[in-house]
């Protein structure tokens, strides 16, 4: 049964925000301008719970789905003066979502919906793919392990001060 908000809840949320800040921070005094595989990264840690076990999966499939964004200009390029632009793009989604669910049941860690969320994040950045992606890989790994360390140790710290996670930021 839900407690509500509690003293325990506002700490661990107000370290988690001050510890995003100051990772943003960070990133940006390293002029990176694009955060987003980070800390989608860390959207992904809080789904799961803060459940360590899960970030083979975090980050495999987001370098997974980073990885096919970068295939994507390449087979647009290869369909579109076949079956004309938009027909290609149609096709284009439906491979990768072909890719993505068909391969689930042999490498779940690699195709799942997080493969799926930077897949399609990066479909919304198609322009700047061929230009980005490996530094999106950078920034998924190096920035989101930045990001998701202090908040793994946030909730370390609240649970042995006795705060479950379900009490500190759910």
């Amino acid at each position: 049964m839900p407690k509500g908000i509690t003293k325990e809840h506002l700490i661990t949320t107000t370290l988690m925000v001050v510890w995003l800040v100051i990772c943003t921070v960070i990133l940006t005094k390293l002029h990176i301008h694009d955060k987003w595989p980070a800390f989608l990264a860390v959207i992904f840690f809080f789904n799961v719970h803060f459940d360590t076990s899960s970030l083979k999966t975090i980050f495999g499939a987001g370098a997974m789905g980073l990885s096919i964004g970068y295939t994507m200009p390449i087979i647009l390029s290869v369909l579109a003066p076949i079956v004309g632009g938009e027909i290609a793009f149609y096709m284009l989604i439906g491979i990768v979502l072909f890719v993505i669910i068909g391969l689930g049941p042999i490498a779940r860690f690699l195709f799942n919906p997080v493969t799926f969320t930077y897949a399609l994040l990066a479909l919304l950045h198609l322009k700047e793919v061929p230009a980005h992606t490996f530094q999106w890989l950078g920034i998924h790994f190096l920035g989101g392990a930045l990001c998701i360390s202090g908040i793994y140790g946030i909730v370390r710290m609240m649970n042995k001060n006795g705060v479950h996670d379900g009490e500190a930021t759910h």
